[in-house]
């Protein structure tokens, strides 16, 4: 965060400096997420606030969040991680919607919707 390019409090000694950063961030906009700072401050408070609880199924499980925070204040969706072998696949739906998830290495990501209701999530061995 910066109040200033070339001027004001905590500013750069040269623009350049601020236009080269932008541009590697935006080459790795696959990899982060850049935010607003109500974006970035609700999904933290969201994070902290979430609780849950994981139902085992015959296909894998199933996760109940609750958030008691305003829906309407706090709208950003979440990310989870589920540590995972390497022999696995994922595939994740909350109400109708199937989620997209990423495999790395050990675990996948998801994002969900906190106010979404249940998140099923079904495991398949690869073949």
């Amino acid at each position: 965060m910066t109040h200033g390019i070339t001027y004001g409090y905590d500013h750069f000694s040269d623009a350049e400096i601020f236009w080269e950063h932008l541009r590697k961030v935006k080459a790795q906009e696959d990899k982060i997420w850049v935010g607003t700072f109500r974006e970035v401050a609700a999904y933290i408070r969201e994070q902290k606030a979430i609780t849950y609880e994981v139902v085992k199924t015959a296909k894998g499980f199933t996760v109940l969040p609750e958030l008691k925070l305003d829906a309407s204040l706090f709208t950003e969706p979440l990310t989870a991680v589920i540590e995972l072998d390497n022999n696995r696949k994922l595939t994740v739906r909350q109400g109708r919607r199937k989620l997209k998830v990423q495999i790395l290495p050990g675990k996948a990501l998801f994002d969900f919707d906190p106010f979404g209701g249940a998140i099923h999530v079904e495991m398949q061995k690869n073949n």
